[in-house]
Order: structure tokens, then sequence, then C-alpha cells
């Protein structure tokens, strides 16, 4: 047999620089070697950044050690913006890509009908084209259909038949319900504490993508908290990854264990015994022990039996969207958990500042939820015990009064803060509930509270939940277009301050688009894909390109935001709403929120002084006419003639 050495080390004693990548013996430069890597995009969801990078350079030294090697990688098209970042990997692969098509209707039909005919079924001509039709102009739908066809077969072998028919396919649900049918069939056969567990699961398999959320492999042993134990993540793991289920797949991984190691284990545990086989010679009982040991699981990695469970399972995707941002917050405090552990759990590696502040507030708002691992939640309570030590080793050098007065003000202070950042959250929250029932209103609360924010001292900084909502609401209510006119892949976009959109391709050029999506301008002069545009403080146009140059071109922060909300309600008769005593509650509530928003947007929504008057005119017209309070309508008409002392308030009057 040739040998082989390995490609990755066993250990992290091994250093990469001594690691012989293939060996010379039977791998003579005149045979060609290929190596197939599927699933590459892995390489940057399911490792970080250093071992992404390890991995890389490894594949470099291969390519570099071995002229006949040629390497096929498979991977998504959606994560080749990632490849790019690592150019030295790139650079060494010289070959064009070869983009795989949606398949046609032949090439379906060959995908339905060959491996039912290698396992001896026969389908029928309708259940054939139906599930044609349902693929075909469907992205992502292979999946869907593998599973299905599965779920067919099985069905079909359960009722002794040999013939796939279009009643069986039309029961489990078609093309999208056959996975979300079995998905909520067995979720609904958990019981209570069952189900917590499922849902957490789940959530841990999903890994938050910026585009749309993939698959992410998990070690069950690493999910035990003080919420589950092993016991219970192992028997719900083991219920979802049933033969029946098929939700999840479990993957068992044994410890390797030496000879020396069951030696010390013998002397530990008998060392008659060992003196005893070790004089009758009896090594076969050695080996058998060692096999025994082998068969203990150390390790259970979990995974979705199939991405299409994550992008069609409409509970799952109502939790992830629920959740969305505890996840987030929950894999960067599990990240800092585990640096603190491998660093040895050092007092200096734990958290402070605001890094303990987020996941304080992580287990405040989120901590119900269980989905912390146990290292984390540890790191977490180290942290909170030194920060507490240290708070009080401070305070120490003050009298107690004096220090009774301090903690006293600092709490009073800090449960203010906390109260106002809950009220932000809350109502930036409402803002995107409010998206289904109707755009304009969660545009008004959306701009009412970032001026909230913008106005509270406690928060000194707009809250990122704020700027989301006010980002989201405005895009409710700005017209959708599909920009056409690149002739390749768009890899980076950028927004001017007046609103206007620009694109770079991998075609070559950078085009500029209008806030309305019409098309103005292409900017031609690169050699090779646009990887990034960016706009100066100025409003140039800069962009970098793989022809190794960057071009400037002449031609959001949360003011441009509020100026593009503003400017769509100058003339909306919403921010002339008045609030009264005779409304009714919800009314008012409406009307005062309204109010809010005019006041923001007077303040920083960038109108000028004739634009402010002429808005200050109208509201006091609206004052008089809802309230009749005259004089509250006259010190709006007299801070517009501040404003612009060329205004003809009788003219408009009339």
């Amino acid at each position: 047999m040739e040998k082989r050495e390995k490609i990755v080390p066993s250990s992290q004693e091994e250093e990469s620089e001594n690691i012989t990548p293939l060996s010379k013996g039977g791998w003579g430069d005149q045979n060609p070697i290929i190596m197939i890597i599927d699933q590459f995009e892995e390489s940057f969801t399911m490792c970080d950044e250093s071992t992404c990078e390890t991995f890389f350079k490894r594949l470099i030294d291969l390519l570099n050690t071995h002229s006949n090697l040629r390497i096929i990688i498979g991977m998504r098209s959606d994560f080749r913006g990632r490849l790019r970042e690592y150019k030295n990997l790139v650079v060494r692969l010289d070959k064009p890509y070869i983009n795989i098509e949606h398949l046609n209707r032949k090439e379906i039909e060959e995908v339905i009908v060959k491996p039912a005919q290698k396992s001896g079924m026969d389908i029928e001509s309708s259940l054939k084209q139906q599930l044609i039709n349902d693929v075909e102009d469907y992205p992502g739908s292979l999946p869907l259909l593998e599973d299905t066809l599965t779920q067919l077969w099985q069905e079909t072998r359960n009722q002794g038949e040999r013939f796939l028919t279009l009643k069986t396919y039309e029961d489990l649900g078609g093309i999208e319900g056959t996975i979300e049918k079995r998905a909520k069939k067995v979720f609904a056969d958990l019981d209570e504490k069952e189900r917590e567990i499922a849902k957490r699961i789940f959530l841990e398999l999903t890994q938050v993508g910026d585009t749309y959320d993939i698959r992410r492999r998990v070690c069950l042993n690493d999910l035990v908290n003080q919420y589950h134990t092993f016991e219970q993540l192992n028997t719900v793991s083991q219920k979802l990854a049933s033969d029946k289920n098929r939700l999840i797949v479990r993957d068992i991984q044994t410890q390797s264990i030496s000879y020396k190691f069951v030696l010390v284990f013998l002397c530990r545990v008998n060392l008659f015994l060992l003196a005893k086989l070790l004089r009758e010679k009896r090594t076969k009982k050695l080996v058998d022990l060692v096999e025994i040991i082998n068969d203990q699981p150390s390790k259970i990695q979990i995974d979705v039996v199939h991405e299409a469970l994550i992008r069609h399972w409409q509970q799952l995707r109502q939790w992830q969207y629920q959740y969305r941002a505890a996840m987030v917050t929950e894999r960067k405090i599990e990240e800092e958990g585990q640096e603190w552990h491998n660093k040895g759990r050092k007092s200096a590696d734990l958290l402070q500042g605001s890094k303990l502040g987020e996941a304080e507030e992580y287990l405040k708002n989120y901590g119900h939820l269980g989905m912390l691992d146990g290292v984390a939640e540890e790191c977490i309570n180290a942290s909170s015990r030194q920060d507490e030590i240290r708070r009080w080793r401070n305070r120490g050098v003050f009298g107690f009064v004096a220090l009774m007065a301090i903690v006293a003000t600092f709490f009073a202070i800090d449960s203010n803060k906390r109260a106002k950042v809950a009220t932000l959250k809350e109502q930036a929250a409402t803002v995107k509930n409010l998206f289904p029932v109707e755009p304009l209103e969660p545009l008004v609360l959306a701009i009412a509270t970032t001026g909230d924010n913008l106005n509270a001292w406690q928060v000194p900084k707009v809250l990122p939940e704020v700027r989301s909502s006010l980002y989201a609401a405005i895009d409710q209510v700005r017209e959708r277009n599909t920009l056409e006119g690149h002739q390749d892949y768009v890899w980076t976009l950028a927004i001017t301050p007046e609103g206007n959109i620009i694109s770079g391709s991998d075609d070559t050029t950078v085009k500029v688009w209008s806030p309305q999506g019409t098309f103005l301008h292409t900017l031609q002069g690169h050699q090779d894909i646009v990887t990034t545009v960016a706009i100066t403080p100025e409003g140039n146009i800069v962009s970098g390109s793989y022809d190794n140059t960057v071009k400037v071109w002449r031609g959001f922060k949360v003011s441009s935001l509020l100026k593009v909300g503003c400017e769509r309600l100058r003339f909306h008769p919403v921010l002339l709403s008045v609030a009264s005593v005779d409304m009714e509650d919800e009314a008012k509530s409406e009307a005062q929120t309204a109010e809010i928003a005019a006041k923001t947007c007077l303040k920083y929504g960038g109108w000028s002084d004739e634009e402010k008057a002429e808005f200050l005119v109208r509201k006091g017209f609206a004052i008089a006419k809802e309230t009749g309070e005259i004089k509250a309508a006259n010190r709006k008409l007299k801070a517009a003639k501040k404003l612009d002392k060329e205004l003809d308030i009788k003219s408009l009057q009339q």
C-alpha cells in the first residue's frame, strides 16, 4: 500500500511548515493527481479566519510542490467575493470559472427517472411531468427535489408498491410541502421541553448570512449549559435524526487511545490484573480493551439533513427572523468565551467594558432562550464577578457616605440609560412590525424614534436597532426597481449623499443610477473586475479593480437617512397632525408621534430656512383649523417669519 502523509495535522503541536503535503512514494510527477473539493464555501462558514488561512496556505503548498496536481473546486457562486479576499489562492486558480447553470427540462427528467430505475421503481408519467413543472425555473429547487424523491421512494416502499404516483406526491405536500410537512409533524410529536430543545438545536444549526441563512455544523457536547444537559440534547437529537424523521444527521466521532494510555489506565485500575496479563502474555486482552475504549463516543457532530430545511420550513424561518439579533450576538459572545478558554481561562482575558456590557445585556434580553454554550456562560459569570470586585476596589478610596452617593447616582444613571435604550429598541421593533400593515406609519414612527434617540442625553449614539428601523422604513416606501445594465456579476455598491446608486461589476464597469433606479452613466476605464466602490466626503466616486488600479471619478450616515425620509414627508399631511385631548387614545398617540417626527425633521432633516418656514406656516394653519388654538398657531407663524423675513404670511393665509 502506498504511504501517504497527513495533509492536516492531528494535533496542534504539528507545525504547518514541517508537514510534507504528499509523500514522494508513488506520487511521481508523471502521473496526474486530481483533488476534488466540494462545498468549498464551508471554508468560510465553518472555519475561523486563522483556520481558513492555514487551509488555503496548505493548498498553495500542495500546488507549488506538485506540478502534476489539479484541484477542482465546487463552490456556490455567491461566495466568489469571499474567495477573492484570499489573493494568494486566487492567483493559483488560473483556469476560468465554469458556471453550472440551472438544469433544463431534459436534465431534470434524468435526475428524476434514472435514480428511480436503478432502485427498481417505475414512475407515473403524470408525476414526472408535475415534478418537472414544479422544479423548472425554481432557483434552489434541486435540494427540495432530492428530499421529495427520497420521501416518495420511502412512502412507496412502505406501501408495498413499485410505482411512484402523483397521488403520493400530492399527499406529501408537493415540492415545497414535503419537508415542511415532515418537520411540522416531527416537532408536534415532541413534548414541551423537547420542543424547546429542538428549537434551540435548529437555531444553532443555522449560520446567519448577509443574503440568506445557511447550514452550520456544531458539536452537540458544546451545547451543554445550565438549561440543557447532554442527556436531554442527546435524546432530542436522536429523535430528530432517526430514520423515520431525518431532519438532522449525527456524526459520532470516536477518540483514539494508544496502548500506552491503556497501560496507564490498567495501572490505575488494577495492578494485579496488569501483572496477570503481562505474565500470561495475554496481549489479545489489551487489543480488546483498546477496541472497547475506541468505541466510546467523545464528540457528536450534528447538522441539518439538508439546507432546504433552513430555507423552506416556515416555522424555522420565523424563529430565524425573531431571534436574528440574538443569534449574531450569541455567536460573538461564544467566540470570545472560547478564546478565553483556549488562553487558559486567565483573568486578564475576561470580558471588560463594552464587551461585558453587551454580554450582560444579551443575558437580560435573551438569556431565557438558553442558547449560550457552557463556556460562554462561565466566561460571563467570571467576568461579572471580576468587574464587581474591580468596582469595589476602585470605590475604596472614597469615604463611606460619598461611596454610597456615587453608587446610588451611578445605578440611577445606569438604570435610566437602560430604560431609555429599552424604550428605543421597543419603538424600533414596532416600526418593523408595522410593515405588513401600512408603510407610511412606520416611517413616521422611525423618524420620531431617531429624533428621540438623537435628543436623549443618556444615549450618546444612535442605536443600531434605531438606525436599522429607519433604513428599513425608508426602504418600504421607496419605489422598488430592478436595475439592469451590467453584463456580469455585480459585487459592490455604494450610495452617494444625493441618493444615487453606484455599482461595480465583473464586466469592468462602474454604473451610476438615480435614487429611483434610472440609469444615468457608465464609467469605463478599468481593465479587470471592479471589486470596490466608495464615496468620498466631497461626493467623488472611488473604485478599485483587479487591474491593480484605483480610479477617482468626479461626479450613510444617519443624517443622510433622515434627510431622505424627511424630504419624502415634507409635503405629506401626516406631519401636520395635531394631538388634542378629545382624541381617542390610538389617534392621539399617532398624532403625538407625528409631532415628534415633525420636530425631528425641522432640526435634523436638512431643510433650508425657507423650507422650514413654509412648513411652519402650514403647521400653524393646521393647528388653527384642528384645535382653534390661535396663540399656538401664531407662534408657528412668528417662528416662520424669523426664518424667512421675506415670507408673505398674509398671502399664504388667503
